[in-house]
């Protein structure tokens, strides 16, 4: 019977080899295979990253992320025009926001409900933003040849008393509502 509790306690030599050389190998098989599971987990996260990179690029064309350069550049001249010498309208209006179609009295055809958006600017309501005692403004007209599909201007209220170059402003652009 002590045999029998020897035996069932102390396994025989090729038993404790065995379980010897599969306790070696753990540690070499689990590093093997947790490598490779890492790897798979890192190309995974790598090629989602690169698809979404993908996706934000070719969306790019079809989706503006703001209004066009040019047009935003025009929009700034504009407003030193509307504050010269020192006024302070337009705060929203700052050269560091590249996306102009957020700013203060200004609408895009950036909207989801457009068939063509294309984030130019097609509405300025710039009714009564000019300070009344900077005086008299003369409008340069020409500021506002960059809006390519600008179609309502306001500029009432902002003592305008006469354009410095009226090219551009009325022959150019499709202008569909016009107050001065």
């Amino acid at each position: 019977m002590g045999d029998r509790c020897r035996r069932a306690v102390f396994p025989t030599a090729w038993v404790r080899e065995v379980l010897y050389k599969s306790l070696n190998l753990l540690p070499v098989l689990y590093n093997k295979y947790w490598s490779a599971f890492l790897f798979d987990i890192k190309m995974g996260l790598l090629l989602q990253m690169l698809m979404v990179l993908v996706m934000m690029v070719s969306l790019q064309g079809w989706l503006p992320l703001g209004c066009l350069e040019e047009e935003r550049i025009a929009l700034l001249h504009l407003k030193d025009a509307l504050n010269h010498p020192n006024g302070t309208s337009l705060p929203s209006w700052r050269k560091g926001d590249a996306d102009c179609c957020s700013w203060e009295l200004i609408e895009c055809n950036s909207s989801s409900s457009s068939s063509s958006s294309t984030g130019r600017v097609t509405m300025l309501n710039l009714g009564s933003v000019r300070n009344q005692e900077l005086g008299d403004w003369y409008l340069n007209a020409s500021l506002f040849l960059p809006f390519q599909q600008l179609n309502t201007l306001s500029l009432s209220d902002n003592r305008i008393a006469g354009l410095v170059e009226k090219k551009g402003l009325l022959s150019y652009y499709k202008i569909f509502t016009l107050v001065f």
